[in-house]
């Protein structure tokens, strides 16, 4: 993906938010606006000064703490949050109340959201950089597995909700399986009727048949 490749460049985004996030007619992403990205390694910043949209920000980019690429997975997760909730997780009366939200509450709970969706965002959203995802890469392998039915890295790793999971999976496989069986045996039910009636048919042609040609050297000899 396109932050986890500017991050493998040494570069972070800064302002990831829905208006920088632009799909193309053949439904591809692209990441828009670098203007205040910087490179990860450096910790220069303007003191007072906070760079970005309160909005989607994380709590450290909010307070002019130092920023790296765990602070882009919290902008990627607060944009999430905008798409499901179709709200952003933040908003205040005003960019100063807004930055004391982001800084001091949690988001409300998202809402006819599944429950693994909302442990991917809410794990973007973490105040502490450290319990984020470390990487996009890993916020993106989450999502993939979260699309694919499986167990998602983000959950707390129990072995009943990994087993639970693999059920769900492997429930869907079966179900499509028995579908397809139940599909075979109606055209089954309705073909073999028709095979097996046809067979009798052809069969019975054939005992006629058979039967005439038995009688017909004794019909020739009776008309003589």
């Amino acid at each position: 993906m396109a932050i986890q490749y500017a991050h493998g460049k040494g570069v972070i985004h800064r302002d990831l938010k829905p208006g920088n996030i632009m799909v193309d007619a053949l439904g591809r992403a692209r990441v828009m606006d670098f203007g205040i990205a910087r490179q990860i390694e450096s910790r220069r910043s303007v003191s007072g000064m906070i760079v970005g949209t309160p909005t989607y920000m994380p709590p450290e980019q909010a307070t002019g703490a130092h920023t790296d690429a765990r602070s882009d997975v919290y902008s990627l997760g607060a944009t999430l949050y905008e798409l499901l909730a179709d709200r952003a997780p933040f908003l205040g009366k005003n960019v100063f109340d807004t930055i004391d939200r982001v800084v001091t509450k949690e988001p409300d709970p998202l809402p006819n959201t599944a429950e693994d969706l909302r442990t991917i965002v809410s794990k973007c959203l973490m105040k502490e950089p450290s319990r984020r995802y470390v990487t996009a890469a890993d916020l993106a392998e989450d999502l993939r597995r979260w699309l694919e039915g499986e167990a998602i890295l983000a959950h707390p790793p129990s072995v009943f909700y990994r087993l639970r999971k693999k059920a769900l999976k492997w429930r869907a496989v079966i179900l499509v399986g028995l579908a397809g069986l139940l599909v075979a045996v109606g055209v089954a039910g309705w073909a073999i009727p028709r095979w097996l009636s046809a067979d009798r048919a052809e069969n019975l042609k054939e005992r006629e048949f058979a039967a005439l040609e038995l009688a017909s050297p004794h019909l020739d000899q009776g008309g003589i």
